[in-house]
């Protein structure tokens, strides 16, 4: 014998889950330009300084939104790959934008679980 079980509620919990995606995709898209922009000013404080060009030209540009963001770091200075590799520098220290996107992966995933509200590993 068949049993027919009908269901009630479910347009209210197809609303709640876009909801909740919507929101997981606003924090999302927050949450990856906030950690642009902490990864630029972590560069900037190292980025050897001679007249201060090349600190200068550091940017931090958001394409796209919510899941389809993306965020690019970096600088605009002709010379600045050529700055960022060097051995030894005078001031500030090679591997300026690398360095800090290495060694502050857990600030910088504090604060993308922050815009985001949601405990995840």
């Amino acid at each position: 014998m068949a049993k027919i079980i009908q269901l009630t509620g479910i347009s209210d919990l197809t609303k709640a889950v876009a909801a909740k995606g919507r929101q997981y995709a606003g924090g999302m898209e927050r949450g990856l330009l906030k950690v642009g922009l902490y990864l630029q000013g972590e560069s900037q404080s190292i980025v050897p300084v001679d007249l201060g060009n090349l600190r200068a030209s550091a940017f931090t540009r958001q394409t796209g939104h919510g899941f389809q963001t993306e965020v690019r770091v970096g600088y605009t200075a002709e010379y600045s790959i050529y700055v960022h590799e060097m051995i030894a520098t005078r001031s500030g220290q090679s591997k300026f934008l690398e360095e800090p996107a290495r060694t502050k992966v857990p600030e910088m995933r504090a604060i993308f679980r922050k815009e985001v509200g949601h405990k995840y590993e």
